[in-house]
C-alpha cells in the first residue's frame, strides 16, 4: 500500500516529465533555443542538476522576457510621441553618444517644450489672421450702421408720407420747375406756390442739401424747423446766414478762419450801420452781428464755444501743405497724411523764374511773358506719360485779368477736349475756394522795378487768399514770378512764398551711405555697442532694416507721420508699408494702447502695416520674413534694383 502511495505520484510526475519532454521536442533543431535543448537533455539523460541550471537560465530569460516587453511598450509610447528620435534611436542605439545624451535628456527636453510652446504663442499666422477678422468685422459693423442709418431714414420717410404730402411734394417740384432762372413773369407766383407746398410737407423727408439762398427762398422760417443744421465752408458765408440758427434747434458750423471770406466791396456801410442800429441794436453782440466785413465762422466764434480743430489733412502732399502751415496754422500746424510711394511728381518744383516778365495795365494787371511760360508748360506737360490724366488749374496772385489771359492763350494753343478732360481752369483765388486739381500753376504777376523793391504785401485778407492759392494742388505746385528775392522785402507774402518754392521742405527720404555689408558684420559682432546707429531705436531693427535693404528695397527707418514714429517704412512707386518691429521691451499697457490708437488713425488714412515680432525672427529670420515678400508683391512695391 505504501509502495502504491509512493508510486502514484510518482507516476503523475513521471507523466509531467513525459508532457514537458513532449513540449520541448522540436521537429526543426535549426530554430531550437539553446535553453531548450539544454532541458530536453538534462530529462533525458535524468540528470537533475543540469535540468535546475538550465530551469534558473530559463527563469533568467524569462525575466529578460518581461523586461523587454515593458521596454517595448515604452519605446512604442515614446516612438509616438517622438518618432523621428525615436527612429535616430533604433538606427544608432550602440552609439556611445547617447549615454551623454540621455545623461541631459530633462534638460533638452524642457528646451523642446519650451520651443513647442514658442511655436504656438509666437505663430507668423497668427497676428495677421487676427488682424484681418478684426478688419472684416469693422467693415460689416460700419456697412450695417449705413444700411441701418439709410432703412431708418426712409422708414421714417414712409411712415410720414401720407397722400396729402405726396400732392404737396409733387406740387412743390413742378413749381420749382416752372420758377426756372426766377427771371419770368410768373416766377415770383410760382416760388411762393412752391414756398406754401413745402411747408405742409417738408417734415416728410429726413434731410435737405441746398446753399443758403435756397432754403431762404424754399422754406418759410420759423424756430426749430430742423432738428440739426450744418453750414459748410462757413467763412465764406456773412451775417446773411444768421437765419439758420433761428430755424435749427442745433447748429454745425463748418469753417476756416484762414481762407477766403465774404467780399465788401461795393457796400455802404453807413446805410448797413443804419439798418443795424435800427432793427437789432438790442440783440447781445450786435456790433459782431450786423458788419458785413467778417464771416458766419467769426460771428459763430463770439456766440459758441468748444470749437473743434480738425488737423489731419487728406489733400495735399506734404510738402505742398507746409507752406500753409508756415504761413497760417503755426500754431497747430495740419499733420498731412496723403498716402504716396517713391513715383510721384515731385511736389513743389523750384520757382520758374520769366526773366523777361513785365507788368502791364493798371486796373487789370498782366504779364504776357508768365502767361506764355505757363501755357507753353501746360502743353508740355499734356504729353508726359507722368501727367496722363493728371487735372490742372492756374491762379493768378493778382487780380483776374492775367487768368482771363491765360485762359485765351490756352482756348488758342490746346484743344477744347484736352481742357475739358483735364478741368483746365483759369482764376483767382476766389475763384478755387473749396476746389483742387492735382496740377497748380501760380502766377505772381507783378515784375520788379528798377532799383526799387516792391511794396510790401501782408495783410491778413492777402495772407488768406495766398493760403488758398497754395494749397490747392493735390500733388504739384508750380509758381512763375518775375521777381527775385531781392525785388522783395522779407515781411512781404511774395518774398515767403518765392522763397519757400526755391527752398521747399523735403520728406524724409530712405537712408543712404549705408554699407549693407559692413553693418553685417557689426551686427554680428558679440562687442557691439549697447545702442544701435542713428536713426534706429534698437538692434532688432537694424537687423530687420538690413534683411529688407539686401534684397532692393527702399526702407525708411524711424518714418514719422502724426506725431508717430514708424519703426521702417518700405516706399513703392505708389504708396508704402510700414514695418512695426515688436521687440522684448515692454513699455506698458498705456503706451500699446496710445500706439494702437495712432496705428488705427493711419491705417484709416489708407497706411498698411506688417508686424513683425522678434521671438519669430530670431528663431528663423529667413521664415519670419517669407510674409513680408507676398504682402509687398500684393501691393505692388517691388525692389527698386528690379
Amino acid at each position: 500500500v505504501e509502495v502504491a502511495k509512493n508510486i502514484s505520484p510518482l507516476r503523475g510526475i513521471l507523466k509531467e516529465i513525459e508532457n514537458a519532454k513532449n513540449a520541448l521536442s522540436i521537429k526543426d533543431a535549426s530554430n531550437t533555443h539553446p535553453i531548450q535543448k539544454r532541458l530536453l537533455q538534462s530529462i533525458e539523460n535524468r540528470n537533475p542538476s543540469d535540468y535546475q541550471e538550465g530551469f534558473l537560465e530559463l527563469c533568467a530569460f524569462e525575466a529578460h522576457k518581461i523586461k523587454f516587453q515593458n521596454f517595448t511598450k515604452s519605446f512604442n509610447l515614446f516612438r509616438k510621441q517622438l518618432p523621428l528620435l525615436a527612429d535616430e534611436l533604433s538606427k544608432t542605439s550602440t552609439s556611445s553618444e547617447w549615454e551623454s545624451r540621455f545623461a541631459i535628456w530633462e534638460g533638452t527636453l524642457d528646451w523642446w517644450s519650451t520651443s513647442i510652446w514658442l511655436q504656438k504663442q509666437s505663430d507668423s499666422k497668427l497676428q495677421p489672421q487676427i488682424t484681418a477678422n478684426l478688419e472684416q468685422v469693422d467693415r460689416e459693423i460700419r456697412n450695417l450702421l449705413r444700411d441701418l442709418a439709410a432703412a431708418k431714414a426712409w422708414y421714417s420717410c414712409m411712415v410720414r408720407m401720407g397722400e396729402p404730402e405726396r400732392q404737396k411734394l409733387e406740387e412743390w417740384k413742378q413749381a420749382t420747375v416752372k420758377v426756372g432762372k426766377g427771371t419770368g413773369k410768373h416766377a415770383p407766383k410760382w416760388r411762393r406756390v412752391a414756398r406754401d407746398a413745402l411747408s405742409q410737407a417738408s417734415h416728410v423727408l429726413p434731410a435737405w442739401i441746398m446753399p443758403i439762398y435756397r432754403v431762404a427762398e424754399t422754406f418759410t422760417p420759423q424756430k426749430d424747423l430742423f432738428d440739426v443744421v450744418i453750414i459748410d465752408e462757413a467763412s465764406q458765408s456773412g451775417p446773411e446766414a444768421l437765419f439758420l440758427n433761428y430755424i435749427a434747434k442745433k447748429i454745425v458750423v463748418v469753417g476756416d478762419d484762414k481762407q477766403i471770406k465774404p467780399d465788401a466791396v461795393g457796400l455802404d456801410r453807413d446805410s448797413i450801420e443804419e439798418l443795424r442800429k435800427r432793427y437789432i441794436n438790442d440783440l447781445p453782440n450786435t456790433d459782431s452781428i450786423g458788419t458785413v466785413d467778417g464771416s458766419f465762422f467769426e460771428i459763430a466764434e463770439v456766440f459758441f464755444g468748444g470749437r473743434i480743430r480738425l488737423r489731419e489733412h487728406f489733400r495735399c502732399m506734404p510738402e505742398i501743405i507746409e507752406f500753409s502751415n508756415q504761413l497760417s496754422y503755426s500754431d497747430n500746424p495740419m499733420i498731412p497724411l496723403k498716402q504716396f510711394g517713391s513715383g510721384r511728381l515731385t511736389p513743389v518744383v523750384n520757382a520758374y523764374y520769366c526773366q523777361d516778365g513785365l507788368e502791364e495795365g493798371k486796373s487789370g494787371k498782366i504779364n504776357r511773358p508768365e502767361a506764355e511760360a505757363i501755357v507753353s508748360k501746360i502743353l508740355e506737360l499734356c504729353h508726359k506719360q507722368e501727367y496722363t490724366d493728371k487735372t490742372m488749374g492756374v491762379i493768378s496772385l493778382l487780380g483776374d485779368a492775367q487768368a482771363q489771359y491765360i485762359e485765351l492763350l490756352l482756348s488758342q494753343n490746346l484743344n477744347a477736349l484736352e481742357i475739358e478732360r483735364r478741368r483746365i481752369t483759369c482764376g483767382d483765388a476766389y475763384d478755387f475756394q473749396g476746389d483742387e486739381r492735382d496740377v497748380i500753376f501760380l502766377s505772381m504777376v507783378r515784375s520788379s522795378e528798377s532799383g526799387k523793391r516792391l511794396s510790401i504785401q501782408a495783410d491778413a485778407k492777402t495772407e488768406r487768399r495766398y493760403n488758398v492759392a497754395a494749397s490747392r494742388a493735390r500733388e504739384q505746385m508750380w509758381l512763375f514770378h518775375s521777381v527775385t528775392l531781392n525785388d522783395l522785402k522779407p515781411e512781404c507774402l511774395r518774398y515767403r512764398l518765392l522763397q519757400y518754392c526755391l527752398n521747399p521742405y523735403i520728406e524724409q527720404a530712405p537712408v543712404t551711405g549705408f554699407n549693407l555689408d559692413d553693418w553685417k558684420l557689426k551686427v554680428m559682432d558679440k562687442f557691439r555697442p549697447e545702442k544701435p546707429p542713428r536713426p534706429f531705436g534698437n538692434w532688432f531693427e537694424v537687423e530687420v532694416f538690413i534683411e529688407i535693404a539686401c534684397r532692393g528695397y527702399r526702407v525708411i527707418p524711424h518714418y514719422e507721420i502724426n506725431g508717430y514714429i514708424i519703426d521702417l517704412v518700405i516706399e513703392g512707386t505708389a504708396n508704402k508699408l510700414a514695418i512695426k518691429c515688436d521687440g522684448d521691451v515692454w513699455s506698458g499697457p498705456e503706451q500699446f494702447e496710445m500706439d494702437h490708437s495712432r496705428q488705427l488713425d493711419l491705417q484709416r488714412a489708407g497706411f498698411q502695416f506688417w508686424h513683425l515680432r522678434g521671438s519669430i525672427f530670431y528663431q528663423d529670420p529667413q521664415k519670419a520674413l517669407d510674409g513680408l515678400w507676398i504682402t509687398l508683391t500684393r501691393a505692388g512695391i517691388i525692389p527698386t534694383e528690379n
